[in-house]
This record gives structure tokens, sequence and C-alpha cells, in this order.
């Protein structure tokens, strides 16, 4: 496996409208972050919130071939990265699902406004700056979930 594959963290079946059990969810979530630290970090905080399917891309220039076949519940992606920045990213992921299909929060270091009105205006739902607490991030996880699934 190269170091920029998408690597499936756990397995667990995929159904068209996962469900919603003790306040978990079985969504597929998909992580696009050039930093391998801070995947793994968030690997561990979406693992020990009991989310079963995490698969991870820290090479952006190949989440448009891989969304098809991941086909993610929501992503969370990273703004500042080599090759293709959030912004590239999110337009690729926009033309695979519009917004209401599939939920994408920017996690990133950029605290500036206007990063954020960017992000929104380019069809994310959320924006989540590093660092982030952990309960913060699957929270706002869950609410874009339970805003997608009911």
């Amino acid at each position: 496996m190269t170091q920029g594959s998408i690597r499936r963290v756990a397995a667990a079946a995929h159904s068209s409208a996962p469900a919603f059990r003790d306040g978990r969810h079985d969504a597929r979530l998909l992580i696009i972050d050039d930093n391998r630290l801070n995947v793994v970090l968030m690997e561990a905080v979406f693992g020990r919130a009991g989310f079963p399917n995490l698969f991870t891309e820290t090479d952006p220039r190949l989440v448009r071939d891989r969304l098809p076949e991941i086909d993610p519940d929501l992503v969370l992606l990273d703004l500042h990265m080599p090759y293709l920045d959030g912004f590239q990213v999110l337009d690729q992921i926009r033309e695979f699902a519009p917004g209401e299909a599939l939920p994408v929060m920017i996690v990133t270091a950029d605290t500036t406004l206007k990063a954020s009105a960017r992000a929104f205006n380019s069809g994310a739902q959320d924006v989540v700056t590093k660092p982030f607490s952990p309960r913060d991030i699957v929270d706002r996880a869950l609410d874009q979930l339970l805003a997608k699934f009911g």
C-alpha cells in the first residue's frame, strides 16, 4: 500500500441508509489530509467514538477516482495540501455528489474568515479549526450525519 493510497481502517457492512445505534453511526467517513499525523489523530478520535468505517487519503490527486469506490457518507477535508488544495478537492467532491447528498466538513488550521467563507460558498457544510476538541469534532460530524440521514 502506498503512502497516498486510501486505506480502509475498519470494515462493516455498508447500506444505502446507515442506521444510528446508541448515538453511533455506521457511516463511512473519508478523511483527506496530507499530514499523516493529522490523519492518525482523526482515526483515533473517530475510532474511539465508535465509527467503524474510516477511510483515509493523504494524496489529494487520488480523491476523484476513489470517491465512487468508497461512497462516503461524510468527508473531513483539509484545505492546505500540495498538488491540489482543499478547495479544488471540494470542487471534485461536488461533481461526484451535491452538498445535500454528501456533507463535507473542512478541518483546517486556517482561521481566516476568507477561508471559511470560501469553504461555505464552495459547498462545505461546516468548518472546524485545528487544533480541535475531539468531542467537538465528533459531535459536529454526528450533526452532519443526522442532517443527512435524519
